[in-house]
């Protein structure tokens, strides 16, 4: 050994000394007065040990070599010393868990066992346990065992000290089992065995003897002749405890070495975490139990990837307490098949019963141990833990996967550590499942929130990682290609995609050319089976948090990286993948001026004046982590480009508007990025509410935390009175809408996410500090709005009054803005003179106010709206013929009684007025002949119901003729009505008159059709159509009059016959409808007539969806009252289908059809197809799928015996009509017939149609779907014709889940 004093020593020899020794690093360091770090630098070669250290190495080896030679023979190996030094709460536990030993090894289930501390104080019992068994042993016997342990040295146990012990005296008049232990009476009470144990004595045969004796004699002097009775002692302790190498490492105290127990394993600082579990981590340690319960070989292999919770799941699994107890724990396993402990397991004689935890045990050692100890079953179970993937054939192992936990588990332990739970959601994504990535991102996040990523947080970590567990020369070659394949959010590998992992190799190539194509696809192999690389097809780094770091690794070693070479020779999906991660590029001066140089405005990567598609999104990426770059690249295209440019810039357009979002939470780049939004909101061409119209507005939002930007108040002001005043109308107009979301009450969903920027801290929307600023806040933007209209032109001020009267409704609505009301009103007062406002609408605002009882209006407000009425309305016969009429709006006939004179009482009154005073009415009559309002037809009404002398008709006819172009039906219709309902006689006099007026040719219909009409009438506009001086209009708008029903059926056929004649037909069965629904001597339809309209309908270019309703219905009763005729209709379906194709028809009336005569229909069917061509039949079977038109309505023999006629072609066509149905077990499916008769006609458009179909959610899901039913098809299909076809089909809908699951993958479906 003195070769070595002066000599230094290499990490491999450093390595085998420790290992020899059974030390852990910890442990090794501990005992040279190092740290373990140094023992780590040592062993790595990453130093070397000189002089001193190196010497106090050889010296450790040489005294624990002479500690061996003096009769330590294992660490395993329980002295008397031992025992002797336990305290009594130790020695019990050693007891205890000896006891649970035994019960594991006899194989008596825990359910079987009931074993507990003695909960009475001095009842003479430490321990007892209730064994249901039926075999005896040396240690435990059926029934009732109770245990009393004395600890430490003392004197031999004589007679005197067992009474003492039992009776708590000396003395013989004490013994009696009044004095006897509570507990000690239970037990011999219940026949159980009391069983003395002396853990600090090395008691001979005849001392034990002795004290059995005494205590029997004891025992019998209570009344216990039979009492059974036990002595332990060191001797038989110390043969107990050698079986179980878990209970000897516990005391001795050796447990610091390579090897531990369950309890020193469990008080490790990484096991001391609390504990989350998922659904599926409860079911795998149960399931963990039950293996090792079992009494056959096991070994249970747990894989994972590393801060999964492999180890922590081991403890959690083997927590029970007749397992803990067997537990012997080893960290590291790669030398274990070199320890003490492996060759006394492998030796045919030895007795130790346990259950060995190999941790970081990889494939090749775990394999070797297995098959070692294999035939040790009974006396030795393994887990062993590692990250990559295991495979066995071996019936006794069982290999888990440690599945990740759940969100919500990552998140509660996140939570841990921080208080603000913002970003948890983000946090939690970064951890992929992974206990220990949460742990250490948590702290870091409680310790420099700002630096995540930086050193030396993660180092450690995601080295274990990086290097995996072979370390040489490839840790660096693995680490290039992750830092290479973290540039990217996913990359493909396999074939299909393998040009993506290509374009990674030559990058990795040309920094690193001793990585050849074979070693890099060797080492993303190694990865995928690590799991640090996960999917099929497309591939990407997990965690996440070791994506990122590599990431950042990444960008500090590579200065000129960037180029725009570079991103043009990008398959066009991974460039997607490569701008994405930019959101969590590092902030460093090297990748600053690597996207400065990338977006320099005189050389830019896309060159040309307008945005591209892929420019766009790029910038949208790199708006998070650079926005002062991205936002003045933006701000100098938008520029230069004119508003007719920008209006048609579309392609790309909302990933501008999505980076100018990111942006707008910057407060110092927030005016810029407002202006630079602006401009685009101006020419706005889109209709999504986030587009930049949208999203320009919803900055200026008063909502509490509804405002995309962090930006004050104050300065978004600035912003807005740019936009109000001196701004051109396009400008003004967004400032409005800006103006309209700020004063709104009603919070707008906002899109969440820009918010949440890469790794920064998520930041968080304005809100106010005070309710008072709050408020204050409302009134500013009011005032400004107010100011701004001013010196508008008339169309600005027009839209801006709008904007006022709108928002003011809906504060003074809400109770709690109640001090708004004041400034409202003001400037409601002043509206009324303003020939910008709208006096219509303000007025409908107004009375909704005033009159809907549900609003709570405070009385004063009230009082002053109604003031503001009153002023509009006026006093003058114009001002209030406005009001009531031009002006009506839907409120004035609100049911409110304390209103009198509101609504049609004002209507009335008007006519009075007008009745008495004509001169005034003459001077409205323009305005009342072009008007559009229902209250116009209710004051022509009034006026008619007081026109006596009914005077005013020429009147009124003549201010018709003379604005006969402009004029509407509301006034005169209104007039005719009270004529017609008091007088028809007059009425029918007045419209003769009308109608042979050549001017109300094409106005009389409407004013029939509103004032109302009767069978003679009519008979009159018939015989004025007839001569052609009436347009069918004049009888087709009738279709719409409630007054169709009191006609007789006479006038009703001939109304219906002139539709028919002019191709009216959809007015026709409208009519038709109309009286069928309404009046029952109409419930019988005339049968030749009410054919001719469903015919003429049902091949009729132009129906609507309300059409196909009143058809069906009129079908339907036709069907129902004349059966015979149902064919004809079927026919008349058919001829739709052959000339439009399109669905209109219930499905319910065609089944309704055939069921009434299923041959002819059959017949119908195939004369259409018989006279079709190609392309027409393919219409007209799409057609009569459409309408439900199935084959399975007809008999199968009919089908094929007409298909047999000429199968070349109809097979074709019987085919794309078969519904995609196998039918398992039926002698009668159309499908399987085809097949079967004319397999090479039918088989590819049966393929197709099977093929074919609709889906929502996963579409590799769907066909999965459509396989397995194919595969339930086949197992029970006989025809060899079939599964053939069936085969093909399975084949075809394989290849489409592949590429459906690779499409899936690649979109993170």
């Amino acid at each position: 050994m003195n070769e070595f004093r002066t000599k230094s020593l290499d990490g491999k020899k450093i390595h085998e000394i420790r290992k020899s020794l059974e030390l852990t690093q910890e442990a090794f360091a501990k005992e040279l007065g190092v740290t373990k770090i140094t023992v780590a630098r040592w062993e790595s070669g990453e130093r070397t040990c000189k002089s001193a250290h190196a010497e106090n190495v050889i010296k450790l080896e040489q005294t624990k070599y002479n500690h061996i030679v003096r009769g330590v023979t294992t660490i395993f190996s329980v002295r008397h010393e031992d025992l002797s030094r336990m305290e009594s709460n130790e020695a019990l536990r050693a007891i205890r868990d000896l006891l649970w030993c035994k019960c594991r090894r006899l194989g008596i289930p825990i359910s079987d066992t009931d074993m507990c501390e003695a909960e009475i104080k001095d009842g003479g019992i430490d321990l007892r346990i209730n064994a249901r068994i039926s075999t005896a042993t040396d240690d435990i016997l059926p029934g009732l065992n109770c245990f009393q342990v004395k600890s430490g040295k003392s004197k031999k146990p004589s007679e005197k000290w067992i009474l003492k012990e039992l009776f708590n005296s000396v003395d013989q008049s004490e013994v009696s089992q009044t004095n006897l232990g509570t507990e000690v009476q239970r037990c011999l009470d219940e026949d159980g065995r009391y069983v003395l144990v002396f853990s600090g004595l090395d008691m001979t045969g005849k001392q034990i003897s002795e004290c059995e004796n005494s205590l029997r004699k004891a025992f019998k002097k209570c009344g216990y002749t039979n009492a059974k009775v036990d002595v332990w002692s060191q001797q038989k302790l110390i043969g107990m405890f050698s079986a179980f190498p878990s209970l000897c490492l516990q005391i001795t105290k050796r447990d610091d070495l390579c090897f531990k127990d369950y309890l020193s394993w469990k008080m490790e600082s990484n096991m001391q975490r609390e504990f989350y579990q998922s659904q599926g981590i409860k079911l795998l340690i149960q399931e963990i139990r039950t293996h090792l319960y079992k009494n056959d070989p096991c070994h249970i292999r747990l894989i994972g990837p590393s801060g999964v919770g492999k180890t922590r799941l081991a403890l959690e699994a083997l927590s029970h307490r007749d397992l803990a107890p067997l537990v012997v724990y080893i960290s590291d396993s790669e030398d274990f098949h070199k320890t003490q402990l492996f060759n006394k397991l492998c030796r045919s004689d030895s007795e130790y019963f346990i259950i060995l935890v190999l941790d970081n045990c990889s494939s090749q050692r775990c394999k070797e141990i297995w098959n070692s100890l294999y035939g040790r079953f009974n006396q030795c179970k393994i887990i062993s833990i590692y990250e990559e993937n295991y495979r066995s054939n071996d019936l006794f192992e069982r290999v888990f996967t440690c599945p990740i936990l759940d969100q919500s588990g990552i998140q509660k332990i996140i939570e841990h550590y921080i208080e603000n739970t913002h970003d948890l959601t983000r946090w939690t994504a970064l951890c992929g499942g992974l206990p220990l990535m949460a742990h250490i991102l948590g702290k870091k996040l409680y310790d420099d929130p700002e630096s995540i990523l930086q050193e030396p947080s993660l180092d450690w970590i995601c080295d274990k990682y990086i290097k995996g567990r072979n370390f040489d020369e490839n840790n660096e070659h693995r680490r290039v290609v992750l830092e290479y394949l973290s540039l990217f959010r996913r990359f493909g590998f396999e074939e299909s995609k393998k040009e993506e992992s290509k374009f990674v190799y030559e990058l990795v190539k040309k920094g690193n050319p001793d990585i050849g194509w074979d070693k890099f696809q060797s080492i993303v192999i190694t990865l995928r089976k690590e799991n640090i690389l996960k999917g099929r097809v497309t591939l990407y780094i997990t965690p996440n948090l070791l994506h990122l770091y590599l990431y950042h690794c990444f960008w500090e070693k590579h200065i000129d990286f960037l180029s725009k070479e570079l991103i043009e020779s990008m398959p066009p999906q991974l460039t997607m993948w490569f701008w994405q991660m930019f959101c969590y590029a590092p902030n460093s001066k090297i990748v600053t001026q690597q996207i400065e140089q990338l977006l320099n405005s005189q050389k830019p990567i896309y060159p040309s004046k307008m945005f591209v598609s892929k420019e766009s999104s790029i910038l949208h990426e790199l708006s998070q982590a650079f926005p002062d770059i991205v936002l003045d690249y933006i701000k100098a295209k938008v520029d230069q480009l004119s508003s007719e440019e920008l209006f048609k810039f579309t392609k790309g357009r909302q990933d501008i508007v999505w980076a100018l979002e990111n942006i707008l939470w910057r407060e110092e780049l927030f005016n810029k990025a407002a202006l630079t939004l602006l401009k685009l909101a101006e020419t706005e061409n889109a209709t999504n509410s986030n587009n930049s119209k949208g999203t320009f507005v919803r900055i200026f939002t008063l909502i509490c935390g509804a405002a995309p930007t962090t930006v004050s108040f104050e300065k978004r002001m600035e912003i807005l009175k740019f936009v109000l005043f001196d701004s051109p109308s396009a400008t003004y107009e967004v400032g409005l809408e800006a103006c309209k979301e700020a004063l709104s009450i009603h919070s707008k969903p906002r899109l969440i996410g820009s918010e949440c920027q890469g790794l920064r801290k998520t930041f968080l929307p304005w809100i106010p500090k005070t309710l008072s600023e709050h408020r204050r806040q409302y009134k500013i933007v009011w005032d400004l709005l107010v100011s701004s209209i001013k010196n508008r032109s008339l169309d600005d001020r027009t839209k801006g009054i709008f904007i006022l009267i709108q928002s003011g409704r809906d504060l003074l609505r809400v109770e709690k803005f109640e001090w708004m009301q004041e400034p409202i009103l003001n400037t409601f007062q002043g509206l009324i003179e303003d020939e910008a406002t709208d006096l219509q609408y303000f007025l409908s605002i107004l009375t909704e106010l005033i009159r809907c009882k549900f609003e709570k209006l405070a009385p004063e407000v009230l009082t002053k709206l109604k003031e503001l009425e009153r002023k509009i309305t006026g006093t003058t016969f114009h001002s209030r013929l406005r009001r009531w009429v031009f002006f009506a709006t839907y409120n004035d006939n609100y049911n409110d009684e304390e209103e009198d004179g509101a609504g049609d009482q004002q209507i009335k009154l008007l006519a009075l007025e007008a009745i008495s005073k004509i001169d005034l009415l003459k001077d409205e009559l323009t305005d009342l002949v072009i008007g559009k309002n229902m209250a116009i037809f209710e004051f022509g009404k009034c006026l008619g119901q007081h026109d006596k002398k009914r005077e005013l008709f020429i009147l009124i006819k003549n201010s018709y003729t003379q604005n006969i172009r402009n004029a509407t039906w509301f006034f005169f219709s209104g007039y005719l009505r009270a004529i017609f309902e008091l007088n028809p006689a007059i009425w029918e006099v007045f419209i003769y008159e009308l109608v042979r007026d050549n001017s109300f040719c094409k106005f009389i219909g409407v004013l029939v059709r509103e004032s109302g009409f009767t069978d003679a009438s009519l008979e009159k506009l018939f015989r004025e159509y007839e001569k052609g001086r009436l347009e069918i209009e004049c009888l087709s708008c009738l279709r719409h009059s409630s007054q169709l029903k009191d006609l007789e059926l006479e006038t009703i056929q001939t109304l219906v016959r002139h539709l028919l004649e002019r191709n009216k037909c959809i007015d026709a069965l409208k009519i038709l409808k109309r009286i069928h629904r309404n009046n029952k001597k109409f419930d019988r339809l005339p049968k030749e007539l009410t054919y001719q309209v469903l015919k003429d309908v049902s091949v009729s270019a132009s129906i609507d969806t309300m059409c196909d309703y009143d058809w069906n219905h009129i079908a339907g009763s036709f069907i129902s009252q004349f059966p015979d005729r149902s064919c004809d209709i079927f026919e008349s379906i058919l001829d739709r289908i052959c000339h439009h194709g399109d669905r209109f028809f219930s499905s319910e009336i065609i089944k309704k059809i055939i069921d009434n005569d299923l041959p002819r229909c059959w017949f119908l069917i195939t004369s259409k197809l018989n006279l079709l061509n190609e392309n027409s039949a393919f219409q007209f079977i799409q057609g009569c799928k459409s309408n439900r038109i199935d084959l399975s309505y007809f008999p199968l023999v009919s089908i094929l015996n007409w298909v047999a006629e000429c199968p070349k072609y109809r097979a074709n066509i019987i085919a794309q009509m078969a519904s995609p149905i196998l039918e398992e077990h039926s002698s009668e499916c159309l499908v399987r017939e085809l097949l079967n008769r004319y397999p090479e006609q039918v088989e590819n458009i049966l393929l197709q149609k099977f093929l074919s179909g609709m889906w929502t959610g996963s579409e590799s899901a769907h066909f999965e779907n459509k396989c397995n039913i194919a595969k339930q098809w086949l197992e029970a299909e006989t025809s060899m014709r079939v599964r053939e076809w069936l085969e093909k089909y399975i084949g075809i809908l394989s290849k489409l889940i592949e590429d459906a699951k690779i499409r899936e993958e690649r979109l993170e479906f």
